[in-house]
């Protein structure tokens, strides 16, 4: 067959390879696991956990802690004021009970002098009440007693007002008195009340420097060990796939026929697959490696089949080519050369992109194209795949290792 131009590959991720070769690196994904969840789970223990502090409780508290503040301060001045009033009065109270002292005993020298004046009245009275008393005694006593009447009345206003004085006195003496009690209770019950402020207070101010320090946001432990080993299986995840979308090897047969329409005239077990067993043969058949085929004998047979079934005559004469070294061409030389029936020849050519001696032969033979998984470049494929086509060659097929 000829290789006919083809539309654009466009190539998109096998998501079964991709997830095949991710189980591939079950070894790195344990491994990523494991030091993910030591490392957070570490970085959990040995780092101070964040503080998150709620502004609108310390807000809250500051306010309550002002206002209590502001209520001791008006306690303690109202106490000192009290404190200052009491002196004052008591100081009062001991000037006017000196004073009150000299009210009363001029007060008393007052009223024995109307004392005095009243008994000369009253023995005035009596003298001129006697019937013996002379002429000379009784005139004399008529001129004194409006002098004396006077004077006993000017003495009692005086004794009136030394009593008024004494009575001022003593009134403000009792209400200094009531007033130091009234404050003397007063104070008693503002000490108790800024002892119950200082309390308050004290409270109010462990309280803010507690909300203040705020509280540490609790993540556990193991919120960390899983959080660490999520994150290093997405590291090995990431890895694997950009590794798988930059690799341009060949991964499978099926990207030789879906790119060129090359028909797979056998498949032979990679290096790579052909010990694996289990589990690992259940990975080989999603990525898309063979995983039960024949012995590699009855492999070329089958291979060999292909091409005459494509040929049909002989003689004739086919180059095994590709991207692969001459070594891996000659032995798939080798293996077929026992399978082929006679007419048939095969000889191993380089690569004719960067041979010219194979260039410019390859046109005369019929071609066998060799590849390997895993190791032929995809872009060196399309170059080959570029001369055969250009130069006419009849392709057979593809054979995959």
């Amino acid at each position: 067959m000829k290789l006919e131009d083809r539309p654009t590959y466009e190539e998109s991720v096998d998501l079964a390879a991709l997830l095949g070769e991710i189980l591939r690196k079950w070894k790195w994904l344990l491994g990523a696991v494991v030091l993910g969840a030591v490392l957070l789970g570490g970085y959990k223990g040995l780092v101070p956990a964040e503080v998150q502090v709620d502004e609108e409780a310390v807000t809250a508290a500051q306010t309550a802690l002002d206002e209590s503040r502001a209520a001791l301060d008006a306690g303690r001045a109202e106490l000192k004021t009290n404190g200052d009033t009491i002196a004052a009065d008591g100081e009062k109270i001991a000037a006017n009970e000196e004073l009150l002292e000299t009210y009363r005993a001029t007060q008393k020298q007052k009223e024995q002098n109307l004392a005095a004046l009243a008994a000369g009245l009253d023995r005035a009275q009596d003298v001129l009440a006697d019937e013996t008393a002379t002429a000379e005694e009784t005139s004399e006593l008529i001129v004194q007693l409006p002098t004396l009447t006077n004077e006993i009345a000017e003495a009692s206003d005086q004794v009136n007002a030394a009593a008024a004085q004494v009575r001022a006195a003593e009134n403000e003496i009792t209400g200094w008195e009531t007033e130091i009690e009234s404050l003397t209770a007063r104070n008693e019950t503002l000490t108790q009340s800024n002892q119950d402020l200082e309390g308050q207070v004290a409270e109010r101010e462990a309280a803010l420097t507690e909300l203040q320090a705020g509280t540490p946001k609790s993540k556990s432990v193991v919120t960390y060990v899983v959080l660490g080993a999520v994150l290093g299986v997405l590291v090995v995840c990431g890895a694997v796939f950009l590794r798988f979308v930059m690799d341009k090897r060949l991964r499978c047969s099926e990207e030789l026929k879906r790119r060129y329409g090359l028909p797979i005239l056998g498949e032979l077990c990679s290096e790579k697959t052909r010990g694996h067993k289990g589990f690992e043969k259940k990975l080989d058949a999603l990525t898309g490696d063979i995983q039960t085929v024949p012995e590699e004998e009855e492999v070329y047979a089958l291979i060999a089949a292909g091409m005459w079934s494509a040929v049909r005559e002989v003689p004739v004469t086919v180059a095994v080519t590709g991207t692969v070294d001459k070594a891996v061409l000659e032995e798939v030389c080798e293996k077929l050369r026992g399978h082929l029936p006679e007419g048939f020849e095969v000889c191993a050519k380089e690569d004719p992109v960067y041979h010219a001696g194979s260039l410019a032969e390859i046109g005369k033979y019929r071609v066998l194209l060799v590849e390997a998984k895993g190791v032929s470049e995809k872009r060196e494929i399309g170059k080959l795949a570029e001369v055969l086509r250009r130069s006419q060659a009849d392709v057979l097929g593809a054979v995959v290792r």
